[in-house]
């Protein structure tokens, strides 16, 4: 399965846990690249954080806590790709890349996926 199946299933777990429907119908009409890109700018500079950053999603999606270890280990495989640690994939340049404004970023991703 790859990244991308996994975080599309990511966003079905996030339908069925959470009570907030505003929230939800966020999560539903994110795009990957858009995903990719809120991780790699909010999620990976605080990952030492982890513990706090699923504490605080918990509260904003109004999930159970019996699905946190869940919701924990998604946000631990995103930051393992974000950070080029998965040997099964890597974060695309367009993600990574320290030098592109928005619109070369959303060219390349165009780019590459159609």
């Amino acid at each position: 399965m790859s990244i991308e199946e996994k975080f599309h299933n990511f966003k079905a777990f996030v339908k069925e846990v959470s009570r907030n429907n505003e929230t939800i119908q966020l999560y539903e009409d994110m795009t990957w690249f858009k995903l990719q890109a809120m991780g790699y700018t909010l999620l990976l500079p605080h990952k030492d954080k982890l513990d706090d950053i699923v504490k605080g999603m918990q509260e904003k999606l109004d999930f159970d806590d019996e699905h946190s270890d869940k919701f924990k280990r998604y946000m631990e495989l995103f930051i393992e790709y974000l950070g080029g640690e998965l040997e099964t994939s890597k974060p695309p340049e367009y993600i990574t890349s320290e030098c592109m404004s928005f619109e070369e970023r959303m060219a390349m991703y165009m780019k590459e996926n159609l």
